[in-house]
């Protein structure tokens, strides 16, 4: 008898090979562990030549000829023998079925820094809402897109709107409903239309090459921290920047593994004397939206 692997995966089961008799029982048990195979896309076939009497005949007339658990995930069962698997044989099945599964598992890889910076150049349309600790209602929230061409702003006192498509400006005051319309006109354009193509201040610099030589990117490997926001992998973000005096900065971010996007910003600071980053100054959070999101939140404003 043998065994014909029918799918891609390595043939773990080859050394199955040398199989003797077996009673009923046993065989049923082979079976169903063949069957196992099958859930993990493992598909197998038993042939043989052996002639069986009339009781095992009878005897396997109870086994199913084949099961499906899935698409392409069969195993069917001709000409069944009986069979006998040594104990160094199954010991040798185990380890390769745990091998097996092993290496099939998926391996989350670290993001970089520079997946970071492409995946924000990608982005439609985003709305950062910034707090400070100890405040549940945000200080300012912040709509852009690249889209519409727009930038909104909008804290307690007002709500700011910058079209680049109509090269305006609006103001409104949220005390009195007033709005005061303004053109934008030369360096402030360009400041605009520089915010809008970049990274939208979610990272501290404009580009990647402007990053310091001394700053380093690392993952936080702490569960309570990833808790923050689920599904997310934490990244801390530290360089430092020598004026006259020496600047030490801290940003953390808060990863979607597969987005490669920013749902939260931490922002931390500390005295030169100290060796942790143990204050949090403020933090944002982002979410992602579509021009028609974007556009009801500004006609909700000046409408």
């Amino acid at each position: 008898s043998h065994i014909t692997e029918l799918s891609s995966h390595d043939r773990f089961l080859r050394d199955t090979e040398n199989i003797k008799d077996l009673d009923g029982e046993e065989l049923q048990a082979w079976v169903n562990a063949m069957d196992d195979y099958a859930l993990y896309g493992v598909n197998v076939e038993v042939s043989g030549r052996y002639k069986p009497t009339l009781k095992d005949a009878v005897s396997l007339q109870s086994l199913p000829l084949s099961k499906t658990k899935g698409p392409e995930q069969t195993v069917p069962v001709t000409k069944l023998k009986k069979f006998r698997i040594p104990a160094a044989a199954a010991t040798v099945v185990l380890i390769a079925v745990s091998l097996f599964l092993f290496l099939s598992t998926p391996v989350a890889k670290a993001v970089d820094l520079s997946q970071v910076y492409e995946a924000i150049t990608k982005i439609k349309n985003v709305c950062i809402s910034s707090f400070v600790p100890d405040r549940p209602a945000p200080t300012r929230r912040e709509w852009v897109s690249r889209g519409l061409n727009i930038r909104l702003q909008k804290t307690q006192k007002q709500v700011v709107l910058f079209d680049l498509q109509n090269k305006i400006r609006k103001i409104k005051d949220l005390s009195t409903d007033s709005v005061q319309t303004t053109p934008i006109t030369g360096d402030f354009l360009a400041k605009v239309e520089s915010f809008i193509a970049g990274s939208f201040g979610l990272l501290p610099f404009p580009d990647i090459t402007d990053v310091p030589e001394n700053a380093t990117w690392k993952q936080v490997a702490d569960e309570n921290i990833e808790a923050i926001v689920p599904g997310t992998k934490v990244y801390d973000f530290i360089w430092t920047i020598e004026k006259p005096d020496i600047e030490l900065h801290k940003w953390r971010f808060f990863i979607d593994p597969g987005t490669k996007l920013p749902k939260r910003v931490e922002t931390y600071s500390k005295a030169p004397s100290e060796e942790n980053y143990t204050i949090l100054e403020y933090y944002e959070v982002v979410t992602y939206h579509t021009d028609r999101e974007i556009q009801a939140v500004i006609q909700s404003v000046f409408d």
